[in-house]
């Protein structure tokens, strides 16, 4: 820890020198205004800024008069009162820090010079910081918060402050730095560890803002504001160490009535995953002790009825994975249950126990693409296993669910005739539906896709031949959130947006266009929460659009055309939109540029477009990942993605490439290929985007943000700008916070009317 920090003792944490305080006449005011010791110059997320007061009652006056919002009438009652008190230090420091309430910046840093003049002090010096902080100047206000600190180092408000600048400023390990500091000063108060954790949590230190977290709720009275803290980390990182304080903290969330409860879906699955395959499933003190799993799993210790509750069984088989720990025990029970069915076939003993839980990890394993590592040995048995189930010889049921553990069922000969055998059996029958029923009818749906426009370009049809074998992503599971009309989506998700603007597009029934459909995931939602629209979805993939329509069936939805076309080649169909959707595509074509005009080609004066594309900041660890993929010469096979990531999950903590393992993309292998395998991308900035959208005359609306607080912070750094527009700014954002658009770009456009 630093020099200063070694000085504060901790038997004086809470110590503050206090601004000199003066007598203040009791009884002259409301019984609650008698009582405030404070002013918060910042709005409520920031700290509050120590003011003294002064000792008239008239002046005392003049704050209820602020605090019933007549600022204007205030500040004529200061300027009299300060007529009479011209040279004293503590009136000049409490109307600096009253015309800062007030708004008046340039005057209050003039008043708070006038102070320091009089006599320098850590809070004259904090005023000033305060007031060049809100005209934008942040070196000078940095030096002024140094300064007040050489003055006081025990002087909390400025540490806070201090850090909080930095942190808004990019600079997260000096803001961690004063944030510690603050927190260690003041360990009663709440609002400092929540900074601190904050902070961490910016820098993609989780386990470290959880902890910080943790000191936060020992010091509030109120848990409630923490307990969404909590919420809202749950949801943004999914690196967390899962041990049983988590577990209650999750629950107390779960518990606590303001919170949105689809913040803790993620960590509360992982939660129930760890207790059935992590914790249950081994014995004390070897609970993280995975290099001797596999001796564990031959003890008597293993609980393997834990495998088998329903609950667990239903998650497992439904919901993919996005962990380490989990997938390493899951890879090893996979690998045990293989060795074992060659030793000893008679489908007694272990496999009376795990055929349930084997038949939920198969559907696993299915949605995941058969990503798991494989051993020489493990290539070798499942071979051996395929040649007698396509032989037909001694067969059981366990056979059978371990084959599909590792390879896809429908890709065996005589397909349909195994299915047919297998419905039979009960237990059998989410896995037929998923790895049988399901795909053979996708295979039926291919003839009859309708080819809209001819495949001609080279690197279209590279891109089509990855998606025909890795259709992406494969989903499940798809949420409801209720309807409304394009309007009123765009107008709740872009609030700026005025009326007039809708006038041009056909609101009785919005003909949308949805371009690089792929698997139906982003069409679905579309046709669900688009009330009254119309939509044609297409896509380069047969086996992507098969997917994407067996879907749409099993969601009652008839609003939906398919079709196999070439975004290079829309405007052969001779047909304008209201809407157009193209996410996550145009980044894959030779011309990105040229495709993005075809697209604005089809769409209707007035009308909107929604696109996503890769940022150049964000993707920062995904080139390290592709430089790494090149440098080793790893091929794109299914074999050589196992192999890739089972040496970036062995990587050190410290390599850069390491980073990827942690994007929920890394564990599937049509996500991971298309994450850092993919054939062709191009990635941008927002300076980029704004010379592209001048070039093709459209108008940018705003970003399509998944956190709130993301434009919150923004608009700290740019308040002119409450709306977000300016794509400059947006450069210059993302400069400090690089992975503010880590998923994608995500903006929406007009067209001139």
């Amino acid at each position: 820890m630093s020099s200063l920090l070694e000085k504060l003792p901790l038997e004086n944490a809470v110590k503050m020198t206090a601004p000199k305080q003066c007598k203040t006449i009791k009884g002259t005011i409301s019984g609650a205004l008698a009582e405030i010791e404070k002013i918060e110059l910042y709005s409520n997320h920031h700290a509050p800024k120590q003011v003294v007061f002064m000792p008239d009652s008239k002046k005392l006056d003049a704050i209820e008069i602020l605090r019933q919002q007549n600022p204007e009438t205030a500040l004529k009652e200061y300027e009299t009162l300060m007529q009479k008190d011209e040279k004293s230090y503590d009136a000049w420091v409490n109307y600096a820090s009253f015309l800062y309430r007030c708004g008046r910046y340039e005057q209050a840093l003039k008043t708070a010079e006038k102070s320091i003049n009089l006599q320098p002090s850590a809070e004259g010096f904090h005023n000033i910081a305060a007031a060049l902080e809100k005209t934008g100047e942040n070196s000078r206000a940095i030096k002024a918060y140094k300064e007040a600190l050489r003055l006081n180092p025990d002087f909390i408000q400025s540490q806070n402050s201090l850090a909080m600048l930095y942190e808004k400023t990019g600079a997260l390990d000096k803001a961690i730095y004063h944030f510690r500091i603050a927190a260690l000063l003041a360990p009663e108060t709440p609002l400092y560890w929540q900074n601190l954790a904050r902070a961490y949590l910016n820098k993609d230190k989780g386990q470290e803002s959880l902890q910080t977290l943790r000191l936060a709720y020992n010091a509030a009275q109120d848990k409630t504001e923490i307990l969404q803290k909590y919420a809202e980390l749950f949801d943004k990182t999914q690196t967390l160490d899962i041990d049983e304080r988590l577990i209650k903290e999750a629950l107390e969330c779960m518990d606590t009535p303001s919170i949105e409860k689809s913040l803790l879906t993620k960590i509360l699955r992982k939660i129930y995953l760890y207790q059935h395959v992590v914790i249950k499933f081994t014995p004390k003190g070897s609970l993280l002790n995975t290099k001797n799993f596999e001796d564990i799993l031959d003890s008597k210790d293993v609980v393997w009825s834990s495998l088998s509750e329903l609950d667990f069984i239903s998650i497992l088989a439904q919901f993919p994975i996005h962990d380490d720990t989990i997938e390493a025990r899951l890879t090893t029970l996979r690998k045990f249950c293989l060795e074992h069915i060659t030793q000893d076939n008679s489908g007694k003993s272990l496999w009376d126990k795990a055929l349930l839980f084997l038949t939920a990890l198969a559907c696993q394993n299915f949605f995941n693409e058969f990503v798991f590592f494989e051993t020489p040995d493990e290539k070798k048995k499942i071979t051996a296993l395929e040649n007698r189930i396509t032989e037909g010889q001694n067969l059981t049921l366990y056979d059978i669910t371990i084959y599909a553990c590792y390879r896809p069922l429908h890709k065996l000969p005589r397909a349909h005739d195994l299915m047919k055998k297998l419905s039979t059996v009960p237990i059998l029958e989410n896995l037929v539906r998923i790895q049988l029923t399901e795909p053979l009818e996708e295979e039926n749906i291919k003839p009859s896709i309708k080819n809209l426009t001819s495949i001609d370009n080279a690197i279209s049809n590279i891109v089509k031949q990855q998606y025909e074998e890795n259709p992406y992503p494969r989903w499940n599971i798809l949420g409801n959130s209720g309807s409304m009309p394009f309007q009123g989506i765009l107008q709740f998700l872009l609030p700026h947006l005025e009326d007039y603007r809708f006038s041009h597009i056909n609101k009785e029934k919005t003909k949308t266009l949805i371009a690089g459909c792929g698997t139906g995931k982003q069409v679905i939602n579309t046709a669900q929460i688009y009330k009254n629209s119309d939509i044609l979805a297409v896509d380069l993939s047969a086996a992507s659009i098969a997917y994407a329509i067996r879907k749409t069936r099993e969601y009652g939805l008839n609003n939906v055309e398919y079709g196999i076309a070439d975004i290079l080649k829309l405007e052969e169909l001779e047909q304008k939109f209201d809407v157009i959707q193209c996410g996550g595509v145009l980044h894959h074509m030779e011309d990105p540029e040229k495709g993005w005009n075809v697209l604005n080609n089809c769409l209707k004066p007035g009308g909107f477009m929604l696109i996503a594309l890769y940022s150049k900041a964000a993707r920062k660890s995904i080139t390290d990942a592709r430089d790494f993929i090149k440098y080793h010469k790893y091929a794109s096979d299914i074999d050589s993605i196992r192999t890739c990531r089972h040496a970036i999950k062995n990587l050190p903590e410290s390599d850069p490439v390491k980073k990827v393992a942690a994007r929920p993309d890394f564990f599937s292998s049509s996500t991971c290929r298309d994450l850092i395998f993919h054939v062709q991308e191009t990635y941008y900035t927002a300076l980029e985007i704004k010379d592209i959208l001048e070039r093709l005359n459209l108008e940018f609306l705003g970003f399509h943000l998944h956190h709130p607080d993301t434009l919150n912070r923004y608009r700290l750094h740019f308040p002119d700008d409450p709306n977000g527009l300016n794509l400059e700014n947006w450069h210059e954002f993302e400069q400090i916070y690089p992975q503010t658009f880590n998923s994608m770009f995500r903006f929406w456009l007009q067209k001139p009317a």
